[in-house]
Order: C-alpha cells, then sequence, then structure tokens
C-alpha cells in the first residue's frame, strides 16, 4: 500500500504531460534571442557591446600566450629608477603592440563619445553615426601623434635625446595600460548604463593621466643631461595645455 502510494506519489510529481512541453517549446521558440544575443540596456545597441567584447577576448588572447608583455608595461610604467628594464613587449611582435594602442583608440574614443552624450553635447543618435565615430578617433589619434611628436621635437631642440625617448616610451606604456583599464570598464558600462562607472571610468582616465605627469617629471629629474626648462616646457606645451585645449573643444 505504501509502495503504491509513492509510486503514485513520484508521477504526479515528475511526469512530464502533453501541455507542459508545449509550454517549453513554445518558450525557446519565443526567446532564443535571450541565449543568442545580449540584452545591452544602453541605447548604443549591440554593436558597440561586440566591438568591446572582441577587444576584451584578444587581450585575454594576448595575456595568455605573451603573459611577459603584459608584464612588461606594467612593471616598465611604474618603475620607480629610471633605468627599466629590457622592453619585453618587444618579443611578442609588432602585432601585439599595434593591437595595444589601437585598443587605446577605441576605448578612450568611446569613453569621449559617452561623457558627450551625457553632458547632452551630442545626442545618443551618434552611437549609430560612423562620421562621427571617426571625427571622435581622429581627433583621439591626432592627440596621441601631436604628444609624441612634439616630445621629439622639444629634446631635439634642448639636445635632450635620451630624456625625450624615455618619455615617449613612457606616453607608449600609458596608452596600453590606459586602454587595458578601459575596455572592461566600457563593456560593463554599456551593458548595465551604470552612472557610477562613467564616472570611475574618469577617475581611472585622471589618476592614470596624473601618474603619467608624474612619471615624466621623475624621468626629467633622474636624467644625466637634466634640463629645467626642458621639463617645464614640455609639461606645459605638450602635456598640459594641449589635454585643456582638448577638453574645452569637447565641451564646446
Amino acid at each position: 500500500m505504501f509502495a503504491v502510494i509513492l509510486n503514485s506519489l513520484f508521477y504526479s510529481t515528475f511526469s512530464i504531460s502533453g501541455d507542459s512541453t508545449k509550454m517549453a517549446g513554445e518558450l525557446f521558440q519565443k526567446h532564443p534571442i535571450l541565449m543568442l544575443h545580449p540584452q545591452v540596456v544602453h541605447p548604443a545597441g549591440h554593436i558597440v557591446f561586440y566591438v568591446l567584447f572582441g577587444l576584451l577576448a584578444f587581450i585575454a588572447f594576448v595575456r595568455f600566450f605573451y603573459p611577459y608583455a603584459f608584464r612588461s608595461v606594467f612593471s616598465s610604467f611604474v618603475q620607480t629608477s629610471s633605468f627599466r628594464p629590457a622592453d619585453n613587449t618587444a618579443k611578442s611582435g609588432l602585432v601585439v603592440q599595434l593591437f595595444l594602442i589601437f585598443n587605446f583608440f577605441i576605448s578612450v574614443t568611446l569613453l569621449a563619445l559617452t561623457e558627450l552624450v551625457r553632458l547632452h553635447i551630442f545626442s545618443a543618435d551618434v552611437y549609430h553615426l560612423p562620421e562621427l565615430w571617426g571625427t571622435t578617433m581622429g581627433v583621439v589619434i591626432l592627440f596621441y601623434l601631436f604628444n609624441q611628436f612634439f616630445t621629439f621635437l622639444v629634446g631635439f631642440i634642448f639636445n635632450t635625446s635620451n630624456q625625450a625617448r624615455q618619455q615617449m616610451k613612457n606616453t607608449a606604456l600609458w596608452a596600453y595600460i590606459t586602454g587595458i583599464f578601459l575596455t572592461p570598464l566600457l563593456l560593463i558600462y554599456f551593458y548595465t548604463n551604470s552612472i557610477l562607472v562613467s564616472d570611475f571610468m574618469v577617475i581611472i582616465l585622471a589618476v592614470l593621466i596624473l601618474f603619467k605627469w608624474f612619471q615624466t617629471i621623475r624621468i626629467g629629474l633622474t636624467t644625466r643631461n637634466y634640463h629645467l626648462l626642458h621639463l617645464f616646457l614640455y609639461l606645459c606645451a605638450v602635456e598640459i595645455a594641449p589635454l585643456f585645449l582638448l577638453v574645452k573643444m569637447g565641451i564646446r
């Protein structure tokens, strides 16, 4: 008797009726997008998500197959001495370095567009306008090239080429690290549309810029052919003034 009761309870609890299988089939037919596509909250849509996810996947690929390249980037950038170890990023080939700088251009471009939309300078439609993407990225690339070119030019004028080379390398390392930090944060932001994440990205960028300026001063003070005028001119003309001009142009 007891066995009969247990048997009936088992079948009544775990048996699958035709209605239940029909409901399950309708569920998977009506909602396949939940498993095939990310549910992005931000109005930019899925294209930005896929771009950032691809960049992050390649960062993970580089980190797995060339771990010494990442260690070299971070250790060289935070080195307290002006005599840095050999640049191990070169051992991983030019492709890794090109990817890291390309990742920097894309991440900073997306961050700039995000802040311009937040300030109501651009509308949310900017994410679907390739020409504005291209214009913003062009400004970011020109700003980076301007910084590198004038660093070299000032070093040539004041005969401090060794100091200029270290500053140019420091700028490249800063760009690599900035892109590595911003890419996952941007992915989280476009998935959640969180203002807190957006503010955190701006803080991270500001901290990295300040640390870059600190490294610039440290390089100038520790080189043998130290030149105070060169250091002052470099900070004002190459670092601070162009950055403020870029921010003012964006706000306008």
